[in-house]
């Protein structure tokens, strides 16, 4: 160009236009032109009302078909608990807090015992209705819906969980994978036609595991309900299913999961740790090792036999109606649940440990070139409660910097070191986990225990103030309200879906806790900890470096690795224990998850635990 523009020195040019393109401009364009050019349809999913719907009181729980004349029988076919079902359909009292909005208040134990029933269908008053738990408002031959109206946030938007439990979506390795390869054939085929409702703000999510399968609709409410018989309707089209797409998908899965053994050694030892605490919990390897023979046509046939006599239970959440979340759970009943015969639940059970033994697992990395070993440390304690639930949550308090500062900063075992609690299927445990890139885990497992012994000294000589500051600081950190949507909806949902209805637990939790003094707080601690400890159960769950192992084992490090015919070392680490460690109690090598799983008691499941 001839001409430079002053700001950025760019080159340009004026000139007139080409007398040919002005005469076809003045002409119009032709039509064959035209014909190319189309308008995409409408978007059936962009939302045309932001109208937020007024509070509606629930009514009592409506019991459909034969639940009416007998209900109790009806519901134990179902697998859910019938008495915590009929007690949060039936009971409009709950549990509540005199002070829900106590940030004014200074001594929280006052805060936690002062507790109060208030009537969980009407709408509690500002920001306290945060607190108020999702309603059951229906219950028919094999479903269940639950409500809870959004009136805190007040914005737009709905999420809608539909849970279908089934032991048939993961009841064997080669069942969850047929189940993993048909969601993501599902997922695939809708990548393109959900595009104009992600477009939209409107959203899903899904997963399996033990129990079943869940979708997540989310979005703004004004097509939640189109949205939701979308999503819903797709997962039962198999007609996208193709060959090439299912060689694909197939290779990806494959890669997937070869790739886990790339995974840092704390991930493996964790995944090992759930794999040796209960059942109906399936390995990458184990899975694997069917990938290759399943077929196209396998997966098609799956339509027909996951879904088949599923359970279904749906929450609402948000900008919801009754009327509303009664027609989406009409909706996934006429795609789910057609079948009323019910199909058994298997639900996964927790391993109930000998006390005064200690079971070792200890693998070998299979990543080679990792040079991290990694160790968990676990306390099997007992079923859930608040007052156990409170003592544990306090303790990982006291615990967490005391532990990183011995064992990371004073004796530099590994930059990931913690002390955490945590449960299975119900039952309480506390876990401490180092990743080390200098130590074996037979020795880090020796220092956690100088440290556990050196804890019972600083547990022993906490005064009442340090103790009361713990109990404060925990009580605030738990009756603290939620502050956006995600947050409430999810922590309701998570109380649906593990079968236990515990809505009020934060706050139970809470109140134990300021009932819990400094001599409640020691004698649990001695009941389960100390190396004496008369309920002491310990699980150490291990990933050894290829170079700690040379290290460890000297010039048997070939001559074990080639006999080594199991997952884990196995007694082959006996030799290696210190005597000291050998005291702790009695020691129990595991080879492989099934020996320790076919030779020890279970706990029953949540559905009959809490009986």
């Amino acid at each position: 160009g001839d001409l430079q523009e002053q700001w950025y020195n760019a080159s340009y040019s004026v000139r007139d236009l080409d007398a040919r393109l002005i005469e076809s401009i003045a002409k119009g364009p032709n039509k064959e032109a035209l014909d190319h050019l189309k308008m995409p349809v409408p978007n059936q999913f962009i939302p045309e009302s932001f109208d937020l719907l007024p509070f509606e009181k629930p009514e009592a729980l409506r019991m459909k078909g034969s639940l009416k004349k007998n209900g109790t029988d009806k519901m134990n076919k179902l697998q859910y608990h019938s008495t915590l079902v009929r007690k949060a359909g039936l009971n409009d009292r709950t549990i509540a807090l005199t002070d829900l909005c106590h940030t004014h208040i200074e001594d929280k134990r006052k805060v936690a015992l002062a507790t109060v029933e208030k009537n969980l269908l009407e709408q509690w008053e500002g920001k306290d209705d945060v607190w108020r738990p999702p309603a059951l408002i229906q219950a028919n031959d094999n479903s269940l819906l639950w409500i809870k109206q959004d009136t805190t946030f007040l914005r737009p938007e709905t999420t809608v969980r539909l849970l279908l439990k089934s032991s048939r979506f993961s009841e064997s390795p080669l069942q969850h994978l047929k189940t993993l390869l048909y969601i993501n054939l599902i997922d695939d085929c809708l990548s393109e036609s959900n595009y104009p409702a992600a477009v939209s703000g409107l959203n899903y999510t899904r997963g399996i595991d033990s129990c079943g399968f869940g979708i997540t609709v989310l979005g703004y409410s004004d097509k939640i309900e189109r949205y939701f018989e979308f999503i819903v309707s797709s997962f039962r089209d198999t007609s996208g299913f193709e060959e090439g797409l299912f060689n694909r998908i197939k290779e990806n899965v494959s890669k997937s999961l070869s790739n886990e053994r790339k995974n840092s050694p704390l991930s493996h030892a964790q995944k090992k740790l759930y794999h040796i605490c209960q059942n109906n919990i399936w390995t990458a390897e184990e899975k694997l090792a069917h990938l290759e023979n399943i077929t196209l046509q396998e997966i098609k046939d799956q339509e027909q036999y996951i879904f088949a006599g599923a359970q279904l239970e749906l929450f609402a959440y948000g900008n919801v109606s009754i009327q509303q979340s009664q027609q989406l759970l009409q909706t996934a009943e006429s795609y789910f649940g057609c079948d009323r015969s019910g199909s058994e639940v298997s639900f996964p059970r927790t391993a109930n440990f000998d006390a005064r033994k200690q079971y070792i697992y200890v693998e070998h990395c299979q990543d080679h070139e990792n040079p991290n070993s990694a160790v968990i440390v676990s306390f099997q304690l007992e079923p859930v409660s608040p007052p156990l639930q409170a003592f544990c949550a306090i303790l990982e308090q006291f615990s967490h910097e005391i532990f990183f500062h011995q064992l990371r900063t004073n004796e530099q075992l590994g930059y990931i070191c913690y002390a955490s609690h945590y449960s299975i299927n119900g039952i309480l445990h506390f876990k401490f986990c180092i990743q080390s890139n200098s130590k074996d885990p037979i020795y880090m497992n020796d220092r956690i225990e100088q440290f556990i012994h050196s804890w019972g000294d600083r547990v022993d000589s906490l005064d009442e103030t340090q103790f009361e500051n713990l109990i404060h600081s925990f009580i605030n950190n738990t009756l603290q309200e939620k502050r956006n949507m995600q947050s409430e909806e999810g922590y309701w949902y998570a109380s649906i879906e593990n079968g236990l209805y515990d809505f009020t637990f934060r706050i139970e939790t809470a109140h134990a806790a300021a009932g819990l003094t400094l001599e409640d707080f020691r004698e649990l601690y001695h009941q389960y900890f100390p190396w004496a400890a008369p309920n002491r159960k310990k699980i150490v769950v291990g990933t050894m470096a290829k170079n700690h192992a040379i290290q460890l084992f000297g010039e048997d490090y070939d001559e074990i690795m080639e006999n080594k015919e199991s997952e884990g070392f196995g007694s082959v680490l006996d030799g290696y224990l210190s005597s000291e460690a050998r005291e702790h109690g009695e020691v129990v090598h595991v080879s492989t998850i099934q020996d320790v799983l076919s030779s020890t008691q279970f706990y029953p499941p949540n559905k009959e635990l809490i009986q």
